[in-house]
């Protein structure tokens, strides 16, 4: 896992991203509260591993978070499953200002799917895109696993990453990539 991480941190570099805004500058999104965004690495660490000991009944091998980056930031997030039983999970989301990339929505998401599949086969993972005026998207998540990738661009090269770590069914999964796509504004630019 944290291969994964370093190698999407090395992707941005390689796409062109420069700035060094604060995620919540360039977008708003209802699943997105102040009051519930961690700051700590050990709490972020402590929700992670509980996420993943609730889906996979044993611990993480590591701890994957060693720092905070100033362009992203981690909340504790709910879904709501049905209108009487909702579930928590940790959302990691940071945003960068695409310089010179004309990638297409597909292209920058698969290069993420490509970094996270690694080499396991194809099968069991879900790919879709979402397009409106406003902004370009692309999710994906490996059926068996807990995590949600989010992949987000607006017209003004305003690019964000979303993971969110959570206990859902594959059609869960897409409600909530799907919801938090539509929830998404991208104010700036």
């Amino acid at each position: 896992m944290i291969r994964l991480y370093g190698m999407m941190w090395m992707m941005l570099v390689a796409i062109g991203a420069v700035a060094q805004d604060t995620v919540l500058q360039p977008i708003v999104n209802d699943y997105i509260d102040e009051a519930n965004r961690i700051r700590e690495v050990s709490e972020v660490n402590r929700l992670s591993n509980a996420l993943y000991r609730e889906k996979f009944g044993k611990e993480q091998a590591v701890n994957i978070v060693t720092d905070i980056p100033p362009n992203g930031a981690y909340y504790r997030i709910a879904f709501q499953k049905t209108p009487y039983l909702a579930d928590t999970g940790l959302l990691d989301i940071w945003h960068r200002r695409l310089a010179d990339d004309t990638a297409s929505i597909e292209q920058l998401t698969e290069r993420y799917y490509g970094l996270l599949k690694g080499d396991n086969p194809g099968n069991g993972y879900v790919l879709d895109y979402i397009k409106t005026p406003s902004m370009q998207a692309g999710y994906f998540f490996d059926e068996q696993g807990h995590a949600l990738y989010i992949v987000m661009r607006s017209p003004a090269q305003e690019f964000v990453m979303a993971t969110i770590e959570m206990d859902l069914t594959a059609r869960e999964k897409v409600e909530l990539a799907r919801d938090f796509i539509r929830k998404t504004k991208f104010v700036g630019g």
